[in-house]
């Protein structure tokens, strides 16, 4: 994690995808925080995530399969 924002895309898969948060370190004023934006196209979710070293942020994407 850093201040820089950092964008990337990502192909999901038709199933479950998981993003997670790993811990290297603390800073100076632990959890490490992010904020995750996702955009699919129509909608923009904003996920505030945290990680320790005991514990890791996750987000799970299920992708719609749309007939």
């Amino acid at each position: 994690l850093s201040a820089q924002a950092r964008q990337v895309k990502l192909k999901l898969t038709k199933d479950d995808n998981e993003l997670a948060v790993f811990a290297e370190n603390l800073g100076q004023i632990p959890p490490n925080t992010a904020i995750c934006i996702i955009q699919d196209g129509e909608n923009r979710f904003t996920i505030h995530v945290t990680s320790t070293f005991s514990e890791n942020g996750t987000i799970r994407i299920r992708k719609k399969v749309v007939d």
